[in-house]
């Protein structure tokens, strides 16, 4: 379990994110949504130690994040951003990459690293992108690749800047399927989600921010109920079922 307790944080003397608490459950996908600039990323950034909190607490497992060293972090928390400078790496390496808080020192990468690393390739359909170098790959194959190398971490928490950014409707889909699949095997997944319809049919949990604030926590239903999704975008939204059951949300003004 991921706590927060009045953190703020920002960006040298800018503060982003002000007074914000939130409790992240075990085994749970929990959405963080929000308006542009509202703070979402800088929230992920904070949560994974990238960027330093200015005031309250952060704790995981009980324990507070400053008290882990960077490595054993890194066993605990992965995390996917929207977006990065791209290594001339190939794709297998990449993911190797993944394994670095189990590695040596020197960085010495054991079979069981590389077998994990074959593993994970296969499992993400990525394996014939092996030997391809990372800046070749499109935009959604760069996605694919860094969820994949965040999958070799193995870490009970995986944090997720927009995971179906760039993805064709296929790979969105089954980027969707892989979310569920880690929560049912047992990970934590923190997600910055922009498109509501993606968010409500997958969130356990949702975490709303608003100009740097919580405006709202609770489970999707909750705040549709209540109307907090509607107020923080300033929108209305339409819940409708398919002949099958099926469950989307239509968005207007």
């Amino acid at each position: 379990m991921i706590e927060l307790e009045t953190v703020s944080s920002g960006y040298r003397n800018h503060r982003i994110l002000h007074d914000i608490s939130c409790v992240f459950k075990e085994q749970h996908i929990t959405a963080v949504m929000g308006p542009n600039g509202s703070g979402k990323t800088t929230l992920l950034k904070t949560i994974c130690g990238i960027i330093p909190v200015m005031g309250g607490d952060i704790r995981i497992g009980g324990v507070p994040l400053g008290s882990y060293t960077l490595r054993e972090r890194a066993k605990r928390i992965a995390y996917v951003p929207q977006s990065r400078a791209t290594p001339r790496l190939s794709v297998y390496r990449l993911l190797l990459h993944g394994r670095f808080p189990y590695a040596g020192y020197p960085r010495a990468y054991s079979e069981h690293d590389r077998r994990i690393v074959r593993q994970i390739l296969e499992q993400t359909g990525l394996a014939q992108a092996a030997d391809m170098p990372v800046n070749t790959l499109s935009g959604g194959q760069k996605q694919q690749a860094y969820l994949a190398m965040a999958l070799v971490q193995q870490t009970p928490v995986i944090l997720f800047d927009e995971p179906t950014t760039f993805l064709d409707i296929r790979n969105k889909l089954e980027t969707e399927q892989r979310l569920r699949e880690l929560k049912n095997a047992g990970k934590t997944i923190i997600a910055v989600f922009h498109d509501i319809d993606t968010a409500l049919s997958l969130a356990d949990d949702m975490l709303l921010l608003k100009d740097g604030r919580t405006a709202a926590c609770g489970t999707p239903e909750e705040l549709l109920k209540n109307r907090m999704i509607q107020t923080v975008f300033a929108i209305d939204i339409e819940t409708v079922y398919t002949e099958t059951g099926a469950r989307h949300f239509v968005c207007s003004l």
